[in-house]
């Protein structure tokens, strides 16, 4: 028989073994779910995503915003932005701050560059992958797209 020493010193080694192997296990259950973000039962994956469903839930809401949904038949991670929005700031608005374009907007004397895009509004513009329509570079036209245009059936 083991001393008791020898045996709590086993058991706490089993426990870290137990620990690293979830974080692990978690961590490889993220990867997974961003790459293959509807999964059915039968990936390979699935069976270690439902033995972290909880953690992997809370993760995602509280890192992303993203709700995710694990039921019998599979997971679905529904990436998309908070803010439809805010995604068409990040390309425009937030891009200007980061590289420190003072003079970026629509303002008088500004260098009046600007691109139209075919929405109603800006997270229309995201949401549609909206096409430009036309664009000017420093107050000149740089370039005109005609809208589609939806041809009469003929038989």
């Amino acid at each position: 028989m083991k001393p008791l020493l020898d045996r709590s010193r086993d058991s706490r080694s089993i426990g870290q073994q137990q620990q690293r192997f979830q974080h692990e296990e978690f961590r490889s259950s993220v990867r997974a779910l961003l790459m293959t973000p509807l999964m059915s039962r039968e990936h390979d994956d699935f069976p270690a995503i439902r033995r972290q469903a909880e953690a992997l839930r809370d993760w995602f809401a509280r890192e992303t915003g993203w709700p995710l949904q694990i039921e019998h038949e599979g997971a679905r991670l529904f990436k998309r932005p908070a803010d439809l929005a805010s995604c068409l700031d990040m390309i425009t608005g937030s891009a200007a701050r980061l590289m420190r374009l003072d003079d970026y907007g629509i303002t008088v004397g500004g260098p009046a560059d600007l691109v139209c895009v075919d929405a109603s509004n800006p997270a229309d513009a995201v949401a549609t992958l909206a096409q430009p329509l036309w664009g000017i570079k420093r107050g000149r036209a740089s370039f005109t797209r005609p809208r589609p245009q939806l041809h009469p059936r003929t038989n």
